[in-house]
């Protein structure tokens, strides 16, 4: 979400689970062990040591006041001095005994996302479109540009010639104009050195261009971007269930090292910490997996988006490159 920089009582959301279950569970100011924070970018995490409980979801905004809205959804009134300038980024979350509270993050902006005409950006004009004031649009309006299209098409002077319009401006002719700007002849191929030449130049060059792209297996999802697992669970390849990454855009991975990291995206702690296999390395697709044991995943908290992963790779050459990153989703299990 984008919250422009200054803006005054500003409520959020958070989700709070039962880590053991991952059930929805409703959060007050009296849960054992609360602890509420919000955290601006390059800053410390502060803590909310005042949280009240609101008593109505449309309660007026009362700073570090919760009320559950339904299921594991919860509003949270943060204070104004997390969205004060200075700083492009501000995120909020917690934790409480047996409880995954999942907060966010919201962007600061300088314009305004309220506002419906102009987003607050001074450089544009405060008025509706074609009002007075405001930007013209081909309608007919006060400033009619399907009209004054129209006078351009007939007094068109380069691809079409008007031969009144040239006479009057007294412009040259539409090869003329090709010759003036080193554009290519109306037939045959470009002249070296003419503009159309470099531009064929350059299309070569750019047709042999690929789009980079990431192809995935399950539990992989979201173009490689969210690992999503079932704490206690294996992902083998002997199973054919490992955690799978294939793109044609990565450097050569012959003789390359794979690791694989998550990390708690609320305290910075490694969870889990492995080595992955290069599959397949080489010219085109190339593809890497990594497996993870029952005794990692069951390990992890419930909670979506609660880690952050990546994976990289250490080529030959000693380079190091990160080749996917993204958000990891636990659910729970309920067999074991």
């Amino acid at each position: 979400m984008d919250v422009k920089i200054g803006t005054a009582d500003v409520s959020v959301g958070f989700a709070a689970f039962t880590t053991a279950t991952g059930a929805a569970v409703t959060v007050t100011s009296a849960t054992a062990g609360l602890a509420l924070w919000y955290r601006r970018d390059g800053g410390l995490k502060v803590a909310l040591s005042s949280v009240n409980d609101l008593s109505a979801l449309d309660d007026a905004h009362n700073d570090e006041g919760i009320l559950v809205i339904a299921g594991q959804e919860h509003r949270l009134d943060l204070p104004d001095a997390a969205f004060a300038s200075g700083v492009s980024k501000v995120q909020w979350g917690g934790s409480a005994t047996g409880i995954t509270i999942d907060g966010g993050e919201a962007n600061l902006v300088a314009y305004d996302p309220s506002d419906a005409v102009r987003m607050g950006l001074t450089a544009l004009p405060n008025a509706a479109a074609d009002a007075a004031g405001g930007l013209p649009i081909s309608d007919a309006g006060e400033l009619d540009m399907d009209a004054l299209a129209q006078i351009g098409d007939e007094m068109d002077l380069v691809d079409a010639p008007n031969p009144i319009a040239i006479a009057a401006f007294g412009v040259a002719t539409a090869q003329q104009t090709r010759d003036a700007m080193k554009l290519a002849p109306t037939a045959g191929d470009p002249a070296a050195g003419s503009v159309d030449k470099h531009l064929d130049d350059i299309k070569v060059k750019t047709d042999t261009l690929g789009v980079a792209s990431v192809t995935v297996s399950a539990p992989v999802a979201s173009g490689g971007q969210l690992l999503v697992l079932v704490r206690g669970d294996d992902y083998l390849a002997a199973d054919g269930l490992a955690c799978e990454w294939a793109s044609s855009a990565w450097p050569d991975l012959t003789d390359a090292t794979i690791d694989f990291t998550a990390r708690d995206k609320n305290t910075g702690a490694i969870v889990i910490e492995t080595v992955g296999v290069v599959d397949t390395a080489g010219s085109g697709e190339q593809i890497v997996t990594v497996d993870l044991t029952t005794a990692q995943t069951r390990a992890l908290s419930i909670g979506t988006r609660r880690y952050l992963f990546d994976v990289q790779a250490t080529l030959a050459s000693g380079s190091i490159v990160t080749l996917s990153r993204g958000s990891v989703n636990v659910y729970g299990d309920q067999t074991r």
